[in-house]
């Protein structure tokens, strides 16, 4: 399984081979975009895109591994040294790369904002001030919940599709009364 460390790295790596396209990443930048790829991840493909945890900090998610990499930077933008060859499987660096394409237009400032509207950190906030300190866990389920609901509101609005559409045809597959396109084909051809 790929480690946060190693998306993080990648995720500088896309933004260095875009430069001058792409403004470099700030280490904040990073820990949102590690949030969406762990939730999207969980939505997408049910499975995390690592296991490392995700803590609702006042300023929005972080993976407090990752954190001490790369805070010395501060504000700054993470120089491209640190996008070091990692070793991430291929669908891996597909699915990171179409986070990256899907994120990488929205500044820090408004994936902030945008995480600190979402009910994955909110709930996990739940009971502390604006300002207080907090390592709780925003947990896998809660990303898992959250971004298929997301995913399921967006698919509905670009194709029409509604979500009991969606669960009633992978009922169907799971169920075996759904023929692979692959087997009607071969009957036919």
């Amino acid at each position: 399984m790929t480690t946060a460390i190693d998306t993080a790295r990648f995720f500088l790596r896309l933004a260095a081979d875009e430069e001058p396209e792409a403004a470099p990443l700030t280490h904040m930048h990073v820990q949102k975009l590690l949030y969406y790829v762990q939730g999207l991840s969980l939505a997408y493909r049910d499975a995390p895109m690592f296991e490392d945890e995700i803590q609702a900090w006042r300023h929005g998610p972080v993976v407090a591994s990752v954190y001490p990499v790369f805070s010395c930077y501060g504000g700054n933008p993470v120089p491209g040294s640190e996008a070091t060859p990692v070793s991430i499987r291929q669908e891996d660096r597909g699915f990171i790369r179409t986070v990256w394409d899907s994120y990488r237009g929205h500044s820090v400032f408004a994936l902030s904002q945008m995480t600190h509207e979402e009910a994955p950190w909110k709930d996990a906030r739940e009971g502390y001030d604006r300002n207080e300190p907090s390592t709780e866990e925003i947990t896998q389920d809660s990303l898992k919940e959250f971004f298929s609901e997301m995913c399921a509101r967006k698919m509905q609005q670009d194709s029409g599709i509604t979500s009991e559409q969606v669960e009633e045809a992978e009922d169907d597959a799971k169920n075996g009364r759904v023929t692979a396109w692959e087997t009607l084909r071969s009957q036919f051809a």
